[in-house]
């Protein structure tokens, strides 16, 4: 199509969708106050089980073709081109901080480090909650926002432990409850990859556009999660992930407590755990009756049910 021929259907479409105001312009919303931000970390904590949690940070890939003349500017890691969308999520799967555009070769904490977000938060203008107690705990506590090893450690980004820990350990338990918080990020990033296809491809545009088009995704995916209309058709029930209920409620007096749920391997669980061995494993006759409750099971789910029932025998606690 000619240019002059782009310009008249322009010309002539535009009075019809021409909007002096959209609501799209306030799809990404950064707390204002105090209150608002303490809503966010209410919101982690009643979630995801983590206080004092202010947004989820991470950065994303976004594939370009090869940019001319660009040398190794946007060559990534993964041995693609790209540009870098960085995003602070909420515990709600919304973004509450997009910066897109940076070049794919520099890491998701050199981008942090020059965007307007990070600048405020190091120069303490963000207006985040004063410290305050944990539940149990008699010393004051920052509100963090929580990322991977890409990041920095500071008074007000929390990352996990380095290394290998052992099963219940303090540090373990602590890397997998703030993984559990700093996934929603990646839940984000993945629901908007799915309905938006344009970022599981290569994005056949210049770098500037590119970044426009990741941008405009960003806003479309705010706005339709918060429309009440569209909300379940743009993520049906069943698209994010659910913590399971692992807390029982322990009564004391006219008081109700609720505590964590641990069950420790007793008897009756090792029986079933050897019955389960035994059924996926073993070659008798007898064995028989029970492994065609089984034969209808992918065989990865029964190396699934085989590894369970060998980590409850010997009571490793997963």
């Amino acid at each position: 199509m000619s240019s002059t021929d782009l310009e008249y259907l322009l010309n002539l479409i535009g009075p019809i969708i021409l909007k002096t105001d959209t609501t799209f312009k306030k799809a990404i919303l950064m707390p204002k106050n105090q209150e608002e931000w303490l809503q966010i970390a209410e919101g982690f904590e009643k979630r995801w089980n983590f206080p004092h949690c202010l947004g989820s940070i991470d950065g994303k890939h976004c594939i370009l073709q090869t940019p001319a003349n660009s040398g190794s500017d946007y060559f990534n890691y993964k041995s693609t081109f790209s540009i870098v969308l960085l995003a602070l999520v909420d515990y709600h799967y919304n973004f509450l901080f997009a910066d897109v555009g940076c070049q794919g070769r520099i890491s998701d904490g050199g981008v942090f480090a020059h965007t307007s977000f990070c600048k405020t938060l190091y120069a303490g203008t963000l207006k985040l909650p004063e410290e305050s107690i944990l539940p149990g705990r008699t010393e004051n506590v920052p509100y963090v926002f929580v990322a991977d090893d890409a990041f920095a450690l500071h008074k007000h980004i929390l990352k996990p432990y380095g290394g290998t820990h052992e099963n219940n350990s303090p540090k373990r338990t602590f890397n997998y409850r703030l993984s559990r918080a700093r996934r929603v990020v990646e839940n984000a990033f993945g629901i908007l990859s799915s309905v938006f296809r344009v970022l599981r491809k290569p994005i056949l545009l210049k770098e500037d556009n590119a970044a426009l088009v990741v941008l405009s995704c960003v806003y479309l995916h705010n706005f339709l999660r918060r429309s009440k209309t569209s909300r379940n058709i743009y993520a049906p029930p069943g698209s994010f992930d659910i913590e399971p209920n692992t807390r029982k409620k322990i009564k004391h007096g006219n008081e109700m407590t609720i505590v964590p749920l641990i069950v420790a391997p007793s008897d009756n669980t090792k029986q079933i755990a050897t019955v389960l061995l035994l059924t996926l494993t073993s070659t008798n006759s007898e064995s028989q009756p029970f492994k065609k409750l089984f034969k209808h099971l992918p065989l990865v789910e029964i190396t699934v049910l085989r590894y369970l029932g060998f980590c409850l025998y010997h009571e490793v606690m997963l």
